[in-house]
């Protein structure tokens, strides 16, 4: 039964992922999997707090590495969370001030455990895409299964960023300790 009741979750979960933050307007085509993480990377924020002081001015989504999105984070660029305009910026290993959240590409995975490091302590969602990121220290990893976007979680990362993510959310993921 609770199996059923985590399945029922995530199945509402990925239906307001695809319905309220669907990247394409054009109904006939499928989502590519990278407009989904960005919907994915969306919803992560909306139920992610960060700490007082920490929380005011526009959300800057960072991406470390090749950007994979092809546009479809820039489109978030029109959206608000809490009243704070989400701004999407590429940037180098040495650049991550400024970041609320940091998204690291495939193309960066060797970068991803000096990176963190560099992160260790600042209020920063660190979101990835390959195998290794959870256990270099991040928080959310999302990953492919049969085709379909799932993400685990690391919330001792998160908590050591001072990042508080909603239990709803943590009770759709992967936990990882």
């Amino acid at each position: 039964m609770r199996a059923l009741t985590r399945h029922s979750g995530f199945c509402l979960f990925a239906a307001v992922l695809l319905s309220g933050a669907m990247l394409s307007t054009t109904p006939a085509r499928a989502a590519t999997e990278y407009e989904v993480k960005a919907a994915f990377i969306l919803n992560f924020v909306k139920f992610t707090r960060w700490p007082a002081g920490a929380d005011t001015g526009d959300i800057h989504i960072c991406v470390l590495g090749k950007n994979p999105f092809k546009g479809a984070l820039r489109v978030m660029m029109r959206k608000t969370v809490r009243d704070r305009r989400i701004m999407v910026r590429d940037i180098s290993q040495d650049a991550v001030d400024g970041c609320d959240v940091l998204f690291v590409a495939k193309s960066a995975a060797d970068k991803a455990r000096p990176v963190l490091a560099v992160l260790n302590g600042r209020p920063v969602l660190t979101i990835g895409d390959h195998d290794s990121f959870i256990s270099a220290g991040g928080a959310i990893n999302l990953y492919l299964v049969n085709g379909k976007v799932r993400f685990e979680a690391r919330p001792a990362a998160a908590k050591a960023a001072g990042l508080t993510i909603s239990s709803r959310l943590l009770k759709l993921a992967k936990i990882r300790r």
